[in-house]
């Protein structure tokens, strides 16, 4: 019933977490791209292809092999453009090394 609200709300996450600039947005895009399109694309497809196999491929769908295959295709290279582009920032870091806990005496101010 309410299933076509899981993938608009998990890219409603991803946009939120690219646009704030957050650590976590490479994963993200990878998880979803992996998920939703590379694992679901490949498993309809293959589905289908076996599906047909036991048909002797006697009224194959081809509109459903291309854009299922276009899909996967699309999945892939969204993966690998993500890996190649997408870098994660570090926020810098105090480089003063600090003892903890500080000894007697000494001012950390």
């Amino acid at each position: 019933m309410f299933w076509g609200l899981l993938p608009a709300s998990i890219q409603t996450v991803l946009l939120i977490l690219i646009i704030s600039g957050h650590q976590y947005a490479k994963i993200g895009i990878k998880i979803w791209t992996i998920t939703f399109l590379v694992a679901a694309s490949g498993l309809e497809f293959l589905g289908k292809m076996l599906q047909d196999l036991e048909n002797n491929f006697s009224d194959p769908d081809l509109r459903f092999y291309i854009t299922t295959g276009f899909t996967l295709i699309i999945g892939l290279l969204l993966t690998e453009f993500t890996n190649k582009t997408v870098e994660i920032l570090e926020k810098e870091r105090s480089t003063q090394k600090v003892d903890f806990p500080p000894k007697p005496g000494v001012n950390l101010a």
